[in-house]
């Protein structure tokens, strides 16, 4: 074969291999959530799906990052990405590792704020990784799934914001404790953050 040809064939053969991968991660992860029970047995079998999953996935993506030059790495069991930021205009990183927010524009760091909660790794309500564009913003946005206020609401994907700290009708603050799925701010510092950010 030549050059190119070897190349286009190296780039399907990645491609493929982490197709295969992050497919069989599916099915460790699905496993796990729909068989788990609750005998520390069934949890223990179903952590051993999951590393085995991230195995291969790491394996994967390492040849994707040989062939395609690319930012896909793995660590602490997370797709990562390296994701550029934009040289002009504003942007929101939510690094998840660290718990932090930062606000940025013009490729400056503005400020940072402490992430208080999040979805738990691992689980059906785990922050999606990613890169997103806020689709929404509302004041005081309900949700229909907790039965709970989320107050400085922006949504990113889906059913999942980053918001203030949420409170139920009486007006009482959520407990303390991994989120379903969404990014949880104190209050008055997501006044700030939505203040911030463009739809």
């Amino acid at each position: 074969m030549d050059g190119s040809r070897m190349a286009t064939f190296a780039k399907r053969a990645a491609a493929a291999i982490a197709a295969a991968a992050i497919g069989f991660g599916g099915v460790a992860v699905a496993s796990m959530y729909f068989h788990e029970g609750s005998t520390a047995d069934a949890a223990a079998s179903g952590e051993g799906l999951v590393q085995r999953a991230t195995s291969t996935i790491g394996g994967a993506l390492s040849e994707l990052a040989n062939v395609f030059d690319g930012p896909p790495t793995l660590a602490n069991g997370q797709i990562i990405a390296a994701y550029k930021l934009p040289e002009k205009g504003k942007a929101i990183v939510a690094n998840l590792a660290e718990m932090k927010l930062h606000l940025y524009e013009d490729g400056a760091q503005l400020k940072s704020f402490d992430i208080q909660s999040r979805g738990r790794s691992g689980t059906a309500w785990e922050t999606p990784p990613g890169a997103y564009e806020v689709k929404a913003k509302e004041p005081d946005h309900f949700s229909s799934i907790g039965q709970v206020w989320m107050p400085f609401s922006m949504q990113f994907q889906g059913n999942f914001f980053i918001h203030g700290w949420p409170y139920y009708a009486s007006g009482a603050p959520v407990p303390e404790g991994y989120s379903g799925g969404c990014i949880r701010m104190s209050t008055d510092e997501m006044a700030e953050i939505y203040e911030f950010a463009d739809r």
